[in-house]
């Protein structure tokens, strides 16, 4: 019988049985990818897989939609109308309808549709109800169809109908209507 009692002599086995399955190293395969690849950048600022299991990465040169073996850029071109002023992508988030939010380099907010690659600037939406010079900080999804967006110094943005055609913003803060 052990010296310390039969309950210490059973947790230093246990402890000393669990400490031989965790001792194991994880299996893992390790990939790099580059432009030559087909990433659009070799400096990727944003990672996320989706709900529909792609990975999804924000470079200084666009988005790229990665299957798992064939990479899809989405940028920005002269002359398009998609509101996405620089291909720099510092922040992707996919909301609860499987939109992805897109927060660019220079700080605005787009939404962006999956299914038909097209772009929906925040800013733009914002221009209509004359508010200017916004600069978001962070993008959270919430419950139902709402998104919430910080910005650095000029309140909180509320996105209501988040994934329809026309989504309504709406502004809390100390200059809040």
């Amino acid at each position: 019988m052990c010296a310390r009692g039969p309950i210490k002599c059973c947790l230093l086995a246990l402890s000393i049985l669990l400490a031989n399955f965790c001792a194991g190293q994880v299996k893992a395969k390790m990939e790099h990818y580059s432009t030559e690849d087909g990433l659009s950048h070799n400096n990727v600022t944003s990672i996320i897989k989706s709900s529909d299991g792609f990975m999804w990465f924000g470079t200084w040169d666009g988005i790229n939609r990665f299957d798992g073996h064939n990479f899809v850029t989405y940028k920005s071109h002269p002359g398009d109308s998609s509101g996405l002023n620089t291909n720099r992508i510092d922040r992707i988030v996919e909301d609860k309808s499987g939109f992805l939010w897109l927060r660019p380099y220079d700080n605005q907010v787009l939404r962006f549709d999956k299914k038909t690659g097209k772009l929906l600037s925040i800013s733009a939406i914002l221009a209509r109800a004359n508010i200017s010079n916004i600069k978001f900080d962070r993008i959270i999804p919430s419950i139902g169809d709402v998104v919430w967006l910080t910005t650095w110094d000029q309140g909180v943005f509320c996105v209501r109908n988040a994934a329809g055609a026309s989504p309504e913003v709406v502004r809390y803060g100390t200059d809040s209507p």
